[in-house]
């Protein structure tokens, strides 16, 4: 093992970034992506493990993150949880860079990080808990799970607990998406097999680890606790459903305006409904706006009637929202979400709220006075739906509705 400084991996994350979208546009040379991934390799000195581990407080019991590397809601909840977290224990962070292909250990009181080629055996008697949060990404997720395996049943002491933030227990794919790019509703062994060979393996072996060694399972849904369990019946007792709290939001203020403003939060590309939204803006009334506030994968459409507001801070997205006065949000994933923090934040500004029938999104939406859970997932059958519902919901007593909705 080697360590490396923070700042190292901070650049070094955000080189990945950049060659990632330079590749996702197809306007790349690997000669000069190999001379440049040359140049920004990790500069480290070596450093043993327990010299690391030996350098926090020694009065704290010890705790094993285990974390994807790829942001999104995931590294939201991380980041605060990570810090409830170091109250209590000496947190050490694990995560796999699938393009440095290195396991990188992270802790921040010691502001030092530790790079190896694996996950080697013996860390694990240094640990009291491990939290699997996600293991999306990762080089040999299979052989992870049996290495806890090993270690929980040799540490008498060791607790384990896992996250349900995605499906990648029930499916390598993560999002249940079928090649085709629609939605997969179907559990079977027999009938997954057409689009995963292995999984029957890959289930096998989950199920065995979730039954077996995990002392809380924790969804943020009963709807993805329902779709786990239709893999999975058994766990129906040791699965708890703790939704995530929204605190840093504010009701928000929409004036009377003309015309209908539709907000999409959030990063908007495939399985978020990117081609689906961009349908929409071929279909729109003249008096119709579509306002992107996230980041867009790829180039935003050069449309008049669709305002692109660029990435956002969570504390500046109420501010940003009354600077373009929506309507109404649109949650446009077309996967099952396991719990969705734009739906929760857009809620929690008072905006109504569409979505489609699949996911956490729905479950909470259609529970929501101001919601609409759109029938079918189809750009026309959705714009016909959010317009019918924003013309509906005028003059409701809501001062957000009170305003001229058609010219």
């Amino acid at each position: 093992m080697s360590v490396v400084n923070p700042v190292d991996i901070r650049r070094y994350k955000l080189f990945n970034q950049t060659i990632f979208k330079i590749v996702s546009t197809k306007y790349y040379n690997c000669v000069i992506l190999f001379k440049i991934f040359k140049i920004t390799r990790y500069n480290y000195k070596r450093l043993s493990w327990n010299k690391l581990v030996r350098g926090l407080n020694p009065h704290k019991k010890f705790l094993l993150y285990i974390d994807h590397f790829l942001g999104g809601g995931t590294a939201i909840y991380s980041s605060k949880k990570i810090q409830d977290l170091a109250q209590e224990y000496n947190v050490i962070v694990c995560q796999y860079d699938s393009f440095l292909k290195k396991y990188i250990f992270s802790n921040d009181k010691t502001n030092t990080c530790v790079v190896a080629n694996s996950i080697p055996d013996y860390i694990f008697g240094t640990f009291h808990k491990i939290i699997i949060n996600n293991l999306v990404g990762y080089k040999n997720p299979l052989g992870i799970l049996k290495q806890i395996t090993d270690a929980k049943q040799k540490y008498s002491g060791l607790t384990v607990d896992v996250m349900i933030h995605d499906y990648y227990p029930v499916c390598p794919t993560t999002h249940l998406l079928k090649p085709d790019l629609t939605t997969c509703v179907v559990r079977d062994n027999i009938v997954c097999t057409k689009c995963q060979k292995n999984i029957e393996q890959w289930r096998n072996i989950w199920g065995n680890f979730l039954t077996n060694i995990p002392d809380h399972i924790i969804a943020f849904s009963t709807s993805s606790k329902q779709i786990i369990q239709s893999v999975y019946p058994n766990l129906d007792y040791k699965i708890t459903v703790i939704p995530h709290e929204i605190s840093y939001i504010r009701p928000v203020k929409i004036k009377k305006h003309d015309g209908i403003n539709i907000a999409i939060v959030g990063s908007l590309y495939s399985i978020k409904g990117q081609e689906l939204v961009c349908e929409m803006l071929n279909i729109l009334p003249k008096n119709v706006k579509i306002i992107h506030i996230g980041s867009f994968f790829g180039t935003p459409p050069k449309n008049p009637q669709f305002i692109y507001a660029g990435p956002y801070d969570l504390k500046s997205l109420p501010d940003i929202v009354e600077k373009y006065q929506p309507d109404i949000a649109f949650i446009s994933s077309v996967v099952p979400e396991t719990f969705s923090f734009t739906t929760a934040e857009c809620m929690g500004m008072g905006l109504p709220v569409a979505c489609f029938d699949i996911g956490a999104p729905a479950e909470r939406v259609s529970q929501y006075k101001h919601g609409l859970v759109i029938s079918k997932i189809d750009a026309k059958t959705a714009l016909t739906e959010i317009l019918d519902f924003v013309k509906q919901t005028m003059g409701d007593g809501n001062e957000h509705t009170k305003h001229k909705v058609f010219e």
